[in-house]
């Protein structure tokens, strides 16, 4: 597997496989090009492996960034932490996925902290420099961001705008308008 590593988080001691392990979480893809998915893993340095968790739709780096920053206040990486902490980095945990934040708040000394840390990390985001250096690894390797989380992140205040924010806005109006074009020139859309 080649990993993309956007950016990497604080390097802890965890239980990974039923031991204590050095882990190195980062946000970063599982691939190079347009089907990649953004999300939250970890590197065992020791070993010289890891593991990823993401979506390919949408390709939420700023929530990716997000679900890291739980990681690494998580003691335990099982099954589904990675997906835990991604889903719960949402401004919104939907009811299904209730069962995600309720297998953290075990970890982290119940659901009052784990709501506390979280309303934390939801307000914060990347440095300018650290969100323009996950976007310009990631497009190295032709690996989309979504301007919808981008846009949100800049309208409430989150983040503010930079020149790669504006022309991943900007180019993903471009490609809207063409298939809006090639939409009604032939009444269908071509495969992508």
């Amino acid at each position: 597997m080649s990993l993309i590593i956007a950016t990497i988080g604080t390097r802890s001691e965890k239980v990974v496989d039923g031991r204590r392990q050095q882990v190195i979480p980062f946000v970063g893809a599982d691939r190079e090009g347009e089907f990649a998915q953004i999300g939250i893993g970890f590197i065992l340095p020791d070993e010289k492996k890891g593991g990823i968790w993401g979506t390919a739709f949408p390709n939420a780096l700023i929530q990716s960034w997000r679900g890291m920053k739980i990681l690494e206040q998580i003691d335990c990486i099982g099954n589904a932490t990675l997906c835990a902490c991604w889903t719960i980095a949402q401004r919104t945990i939907h009811v299904s996925d209730e069962r995600h934040f309720n297998k953290l708040a075990e970890q982290v000394g119940g659901a009052d902290k784990l709501q506390t840390l979280r309303t934390e990390i939801l307000g914060s985001a990347p440095s300018a420099d650290e969100l323009d250096a996950m976007i310009t690894n990631l497009r190295l390797k032709h690996v989309d961001v979504s301007d919808q989380e981008l846009r949100e992140e800049v309208r409430s205040g989150r983040i503010s705008t930079s020149i790669l924010i504006e022309a991943i806005v900007r180019e993903t109006e471009e490609h809207r308008h063409a298939r809006n074009r090639e939409k009604g020139e032939t009444g269908t859309l071509s495969p992508m």
